[in-house]
């Protein structure tokens, strides 16, 4: 279930980045704070060089990376003059993918021309989207969340839905990360494995018995009690 801002028992800190100037975000960064739950901590990102910066996961429960297209052009991984190609796995690495969210900032907002529909709008958003998530895949493949949107400067220019997706993203940033529990299972059946295949068929039976308490262990029976109901 997901936990309700009153639910928290402490706010979530979520580190808000960007190789641009601060000024380029200052509004997004005030619109976050003033959620109640959330405790934001700007981070600047190196212009250049950006795959030799290490960025911390130490105190904070997720990441925001904020990308301007006028900044550094639209290229993010897997496209020439990509700027991420290294920075985002290691970052997912640190993280969790279920703690990294990427907004690519600056586009002109509302998209189509001036006057046009709502409804032409998001025609114009779904296709850079599509064209985003099909052309710089590992962007997707690092995040939780991927985004477009328009100004976050002076105003945040955002459409209704996405700001509730990044809601939820900021809420659940404090779920412990799925990709935790699949390495702790991956690491139990190893070793599970390991102790079938390698070590139980040469113990005498006598002696396996001082074994037993282990297969009983509670955290042993937590963990895969956990298993069990994601499964089912």
């Amino acid at each position: 279930m997901m936990e309700t801002p009153s639910s928290m028992a402490r706010p979530v800190t979520i580190g808000i980045c960007t190789s641009a100037l601060r000024s380029n975000i200052e509004a997004f960064i005030t619109k976050v704070s003033i959620l109640t739950y959330v405790t934001v901590r700007f981070i600047k990102l190196p212009y250049n060089d950006l795959d030799s910066f290490r960025l911390s996961s130490a105190g904070l429960d997720g990441v925001i990376i904020c990308h301007s297209i006028n900044n550094r052009r639209f290229a993010m991984t897997d496209v020439m003059d990509s700027l991420y190609d290294k920075f985002l796995p290691r970052v997912r690495r640190n993280f969790g993918k279920d703690s990294v969210c990427v907004i690519a900032h600056d586009f002109q907002w509302p998209m189509g021309p001036a006057g046009s529909s709502h409804e032409n709008h998001i025609r114009i958003k779904d296709t850079h989207m599509d064209s985003f998530r099909s052309k710089q895949f590992t962007t997707f493949e690092c995040s939780k969340l991927a985004m477009i949107c328009g100004r976050l400067d002076r105003q945040v220019d955002m459409d209704e839905e996405d700001w509730k997706q990044l809601e939820d993203f900021l809420l659940q940033c404090r779920v412990k990360p799925e990709w935790a529990w699949n390495i702790i299972y991956s690491i139990l059946d190893t070793i599970e494995r390991l102790i079938m295949t390698y070590i139980k068929p040469y113990i005498p039976q006598a002696v396996r018995s001082v074994f037993a308490p282990v297969e009983d262990d509670s955290l042993l029976r937590l963990l895969r009690d956990h298993k069990k109901l994601k499964e089912s």
